[in-house]
């Protein structure tokens, strides 16, 4: 979840290359090139790991557990250690926590992507006995439901699951709520007018009591907006659009900021089309022209520019120590999470190189841990690093952790 530095061990900055020396003015925030370079020196060892452990794959390793063996334990480019969290560690943790403060409530908004890690988190933390509520529409009709997760995900249709708001409440722990507005991010005119705006501006203001963790990223539905809306696009339209959703968005969670703990999640890069899949083309060149790493970077550099006038990256607070950083008292500013990147990236590169040998057709490839077929959206060993790094950065300050684990 930790922010990279800019000089990270194993990118590109720190292989002879040197700003000071040369001169030359290097920004504070890292390209998709340098993510993949990272990638590549994590593949490099998780496939050294799968060959001693009898693995056909670096992405086949049955035990989400072990996901960090292959680098001893430490995930790279971070300046401490994770913690796992097994079933009766967040147990401890919510009991301590809910000691302090009756209730505890974690809100992701975003779209899918976002929505991805939210499920994860679900998943991972499965024993707490969710209930999901939401608001079913079928055509005129609307209909409050509740839930078990599980029966949630087996039996509502994919439009339902994919884009309702949903909030997931714990049998076990009452005070625990977890929650998922879909937000798209569509146009700063649609936003200026949107529930999510009017939702922050609550949670500014004081009128509903802001949340004790809100993660949030966006990009992709901002950057398809103009064909999806098929508005009419020049090739400066999916810029301009991402420029004025940062403007709009970034001094909201700017002043969020100083009232509780806000997560800017970094958008996850694309994979290529898997080799059965066609599209029309005016889909086919949205996508090769709007979903491409040099937009992403150009997207994340612009919300950076905006969110660092008053934000400090995650690195810079991994280690102060208590819990006042964690509610926002004496952390002002938005965190950027972008350490899973490399790892994500590491999976990309391994994608695309069982299509370059054609090799799709292989268990790896079709792997929703890998999720080779899914151009967009990271990969199931991915999110579950994601939610390893969410469970440190909530709990770890109320366990008796040593002073090497993140948030300790």
């Amino acid at each position: 979840m930790f922010s990279l530095p800019r000089r990270s061990r194993l990118g590109p900055s720190s292989q002879g290359e040197n700003p000071l020396d040369t001169g030359v003015h290097r920004p504070p925030w890292l390209t998709s090139d340098e993510y993949r370079s990272m990638g590549r020196s994590l593949l490099r060892s998780m496939r050294e790991d799968a060959v001693k452990n009898n693995l056909s794959s670096p992405f086949s390793e049955r035990n989400e557990e072990n996901i960090l063996r292959p680098f001893m334990g430490k995930y790279p480019f971070i300046p401490c250690s994770l913690r796992h969290y097994n079933v009766n560690g967040f147990n401890t943790c919510l009991s301590r926590r809910l000691d302090e403060k009756p209730s505890l409530d974690i809100i992701f908004i975003g779209d899918s992507k976002i929505r991805n890690i939210f499920g994860s988190f679900l998943n991972a933390t499965r024993p707490m006995e969710y209930s999901i509520s939401f608001l079913k529409e079928t055509g005129d009709v609307k209909q409050f439901i509740q839930q078990p997760w599980d029966e949630f995900q087996a039996t509502q249709d994919i439009q339902t699951v994919h884009q309702t708001d949903q909030v997931a409440t714990s049998a076990v722990f009452p005070g625990l709520r977890v929650t998922f507005r879909f937000s798209q991010f569509f146009s700063a005119a649609l936003f200026r007018v949107s529930e999510e705006r009017k939702l922050l501006l609550a949670w500014i203001n004081g009128s509903l009591p802001p949340p004790d963790l809100v993660v949030i990223g966006y990009g992709s539905w901002t950057l398809y907006s103009p064909q999806y809306l098929n508005s009419p696009m020049d090739n400066l339209n999916p810029l301009s659009g991402l420029l004025r959703i940062h403007q709009l968005v970034s001094p909201l969670l700017q002043k969020l900021s100083r009232k509780t703990l806000v997560l800017f999640h970094a958008e996850s890069r694309q994979r290529p089309l898997p080799p059965w899949q066609t599209l029309i083309p005016a889909m086919q060149l949205a996508r090769l022209g709007m979903f491409t790493d040099g937009l992403y970077d150009w997207s994340e550099m612009m919300i950076r520019y905006f969110l660092e006038k008053r934000s400090r990256d995650l690195w810079d607070q991994v280690r102060l120590l208590g819990r006042k950083n964690l509610d926002g008292e004496d952390a002002e500013g938005v965190w950027w999470w972008d350490s899973t990147l490399p790892y994500h990236s590491a999976t990309v590169l391994e994608c695309n190189d069982l299509q370059r040998r054609n090799l799709t057709h292989w268990e790896e490839y079709r792997d929703p841990r890998n999720n080779c077929e899914d151009q967009v959206h990271a990969g199931g060993n991915t999110r579950y690093l994601e939610v390893i790094m969410l469970l440190n950065l909530l709990c770890n300050s109320h366990m008796a952790s040593e002073d090497h684990f993140c948030c300790s």
